[in-house]
């Protein structure tokens, strides 16, 4: 598990901004159970842990030193000009209490149809809500295009493999990833547009008589 420090912080409000410039970024931890604490940590820390993890993977925060608490990235703000990491929000866990999150799909392997047939993969949801508890929540859950055999074949939650112990809250019938017969429909559209073209020219030839 990747381990983050982090200090119990005293700057709160406006003020937290004097934080920022000096390259410390604001953090709170809460959970069920659990007392918010204020955190601060170093921005370039942060963001290399936000980057590696997301928001499906445990890392154990060390506050102060002390024993590290399991939590969750569970909400990151960011600044929509800059992009600079504002805030982040841990959610603290405790072995043993379910917890809910979005944990993300990964599109691996190559649909047979597709290298044969030509044709585009459609993506559809990107995540999946599961319930667990925390030693069993996975990092990702692999979704295998080699399933998509023919064109217009969608894979739907229900067609995932979930690991022992890990309920699936999004509805089973969501798609994940589909196989359009673009080459086919592109042919049909430029048919259709020929034939079109044809029949405005025979119109317009019958005028002229």
């Amino acid at each position: 598990m990747i381990e983050l420090e982090v200090r119990e912080r005293q700057t709160h409000g406006k003020r937290v901004r004097f934080l920022r410039r000096q390259g410390i970024a604001p953090a709170n931890l809460y959970g069920h159970g659990l007392s918010s604490v204020a955190l601060e940590v170093p921005s370039k820390q942060l963001q290399r842990l936000v980057s590696q993890v997301g928001k499906s993977q445990l890392i154990g925060l060390r506050i102060n030193g002390r024993v590290p608490v399991q939590a969750l990235i569970r909400e990151i703000q960011r600044d929509p000009r800059t992009n600079q990491l504002l805030h982040v929000d841990f959610y603290g866990v405790r072995k043993g209490e379910k917890l809910k999150a979005a944990v993300p799909l990964v599109l691996v392997g190559e649909s047979p149809a597709q290298a044969v047939q030509g044709g585009v993969i459609v993506h559809g949801i990107t995540t999946v809500e599961v319930e667990t508890e925390p030693e069993n929540l996975p990092q990702c859950i692999e979704v295998d295009l080699s399933r998509l055999t023919e064109p217009d074949q969608t894979i739907h939650v229900r067609d995932l493999s979930f690991p022992p112990g890990v309920e699936v809250l999004t509805d089973a019938d969501e798609p994940v990833a589909k196989l359009t017969a673009a080459r086919r429909e592109a042919e049909e559209a430029a048919t259709a547009e020929e034939a079109e073209t044809g029949a405005a020219e025979g119109r317009e030839g019958g005028g002229k008589e």
